[in-house]
């Protein structure tokens, strides 16, 4: 997989809700990837590593 992703595919890759994911994301442990595209990227190599992940 590439590095980053979106809200919904974290959300199913880590069997939560997607207001799951904005919590994770609102932690400064956890930032998000600024693109121009977009409005967020996640970092997949960061989620395993919070709180937040399942």
């Amino acid at each position: 997989m590439e590095q980053g992703g979106n809200i919904s595919t974290a959300a199913q890759l880590y069997q939560v809700g997607r207001a799951t994911i904005y919590r994770c994301l609102g932690q400064t442990t956890l930032q998000p990837i600024k693109v121009k595209r977009r409005q967020r990227k996640l970092d997949w190599e960061s989620i395993p590593q919070t709180k937040c992940a399942g």
